[in-house]
């Protein structure tokens, strides 16, 4: 088998996989549990099954001579019915034949389970500019998002992205929890008496941290279902089946994701080794990085949302003179309505087109989506000293004096980006090997044109800081408005700050021939002796001396 082929066979693969699970476990009996470590490599479990057949169609194959993709697809078939099959009806308590009969209720009409959003249509077009998920996995995880909106007290669900790991893959939903639905958390007694007594001795690397630090308290953690970097309720799962919710996020979380990067294994509960030390476990990490993402790359097409209310009128100079691209720390965040078309009337009315084009223009024509003037963010910042969308200001305590404290000296006012922003106003990327200095941190495409006026066009947007980071938008010419989608599909980590870009070798050329260097033996000491020069004649002595006393006479 050739090499290339070889590299890119299942064989290779699955060795692969092995070898990184034994260096990673480091297990006392490597080779002992090799067939162990296949059998898990191939099927996911460490004991292989007792039928070691499988139907692949009609036919009955052995699961030995079928591929790790092929036996992913049989396990989420084998779920397919429990996914799809409705949940079952609460039973009612027996009553006692003493008891009168009362008569049945009228039947109620089904429980609303919050929105779905269409997530098969969403990545038809995604995969129409090159991105997204492919049809038949997109099935699935529309199946699979259906029965979570079944068991979760969810108002509306969609699918945030793809992140890539080393042994899987997460699918992450994004949800907004219905309060109506929402079970109250039952009180336990005693969990923070557990918490504290459970604590180990602090190190001396803590004990220098912490005096360092001072007495500072921690950051407190964003309200749910508040604007803020818990807003939403993740999900998240491997197989299109088990879906686990992911834990709020807090500003230290966010602060230690920051100093580092390693890449995702696809198990929840793995360490997060690294230096600084990340205070968790990967699905604390996974969490942090899906707030990243979102507040840094959630776009919007311009218009779509109201703008916001000025706070306070200046004057003409002032205004002239303020940087409209930076602002002040939100204290209270600002709620964005989306353009109100409730006053519209109906399409077919002949006033329809005036009104609706004095309300909101003429849609995006000439291709203004390929702007970045015409594309603003939807979610605050998070902001770099305190991992928080808003700040938090310490309340002062009793013992501080005033004097002391304004002795010190005071940290810089951080300055973040308005809601609202436009994308064209982020801060440039700068590579150094690149032959631009500074670069566009965004780029935009057109995804294809038809000459119909009344056909729909897709533009995609696409971040350079988190490669993955995309949201198209569809316009129709002359209405306005637009339909638009984000979404994420990438290894979940932020692109370098110092970038050498170095291209890929190009192929050989097939018409070239391929001769193969003919191989021959080294030269010994004996054989070189043939190469070297003769030496020179010898002299003999006073010889010089007589031939120039003969020079003199003549």
């Amino acid at each position: 088998m050739a090499d290339e082929k070889f590299l890119t066979s299942e064989l290779a693969i699955q060795l692969s996989d092995i070898l990184a699970t034994v260096i990673t476990e480091k297990p006392n009996d490597a080779l002992g549990l090799f067939e162990s470590l296949a059998v898990f490599s191939r099927t996911g479990k460490m004991v292989p099954d007792d039928d070691p057949t499988v139907f692949l169609g009609e036919e009955s194959v052995s699961k030995a001579a079928i591929t790790p993709e092929q036996m992913r697809s049989l396990a989420w078939a084998k779920q397919y019915s429990h996914l799809v099959v409705p949940p079952k009806p609460q039973k009612k308590a027996p009553k006692d034949d003493d008891e009168e009969a009362e008569p049945e209720p009228e039947e109620e009409e089904p429980e609303d389970k919050g929105e779905l959003a269409d997530v098969t249509r969403e990545q038809e077009v995604f995969n129409s500019v090159g991105m997204g998920l492919p049809a038949a996995e997109a099935y699935r995880l529309m199946v699979s998002l259906k029965r979570l909106l079944d068991r979760e007290p969810l108002k509306s669900v969609r699918f945030f992205g793809k992140i890539f790991g080393i042994r899987g893959d997460y699918h992450v939903a994004e949800a907004e929890v219905d309060p109506e639905r929402e079970a109250e958390p039952a009180e336990e007694a005693g969990d923070e008496e557990a918490d504290d007594g459970g604590k180990g001795p602090e190190t001396i690397l803590e004990v220098l941290n912490n005096a360092s630090k001072g007495k500072q308290p921690p950051l407190p953690t964003e309200p749910k279902n508040n604007p803020g970097a818990n807003k939403y309720q993740y999900y998240v799962t491997t197989d299109l089946v088990q879906w686990t919710k992911l834990p709020d996020v807090t500003p230290q979380h966010i602060q230690a994701a920051r100093l580092i990067k390693k890449l995702f294994t696809g198990d929840l509960f793995a360490p997060v080794t690294g230096h600084p030390p990340f205070p968790g476990v990967e699905q604390h990490y996974l969490r942090a990085q899906i707030a990243r993402i979102n507040h840094a790359c959630r776009l919007a097409p311009r218009g779509v949302y109201e703008d916001l209310p000025e706070e306070e009128e200046e004057d003409d100079e002032e205004a002239a003179k303020k940087d409209t691209s930076k602002r002040a720390p939100y204290e209270t965040l600002p709620e964005l309505a989306p353009a109100a078309t409730e006053d519209l009337p109906e399409a077919d009315d002949e006033q329809w087109q005036k009104e609706a084009f004095a309300v909101f223009g003429k849609g995006y024509e000439n291709e203004a989506l390929l702007d970045g003037k015409n594309w603003v963010h939807v979610e605050p910042s998070l902001l770099q000293t305190q991992g928080r969308t808003t700040e938090h200001k310490f309340e002062k305590e009793d013992g501080e004096d005033e004097g002391e404290e304004d002795a010190g000296p005071q940290p810089p006012l951080e300055l973040v980006s308005p809601l609202l922003s436009q994308v064209c106003k982020d801060a440039t990327l700068a590579f150094e090997a690149h032959r631009t200095r500074e670069n566009a941190s965004w780029i935009f495409r057109k995804a294809f044109a038809q000459t119909s006026s009344a056909a729909k066009q897709t533009y995609l947007v696409k971040s350079l800081r988190w490669p993955g980071a995309c949201c198209f938008a569809q316009v129709q010419a002359g209405t306005p408005g637009a339909s638009y989608c984000n979404a994420y599909f990438g290894n979940g980590l932020k692109a370098p700050a110092t970038f050498a870009f170095s291209p890929p070798m190009p192929e050989a050329r097939p018409d070239v021939p391929f001769k193969t260097p003919l191989l021959q033996t080294d030269y010994t000491p004996d054989d070189e002796l043939e190469f070297v020069p003769p030496p020179p004649a010898p002299q003999v002595v006073g010889q010089d001396e007589e031939e120039e006393d003969n020079e003199e006479d003549q």
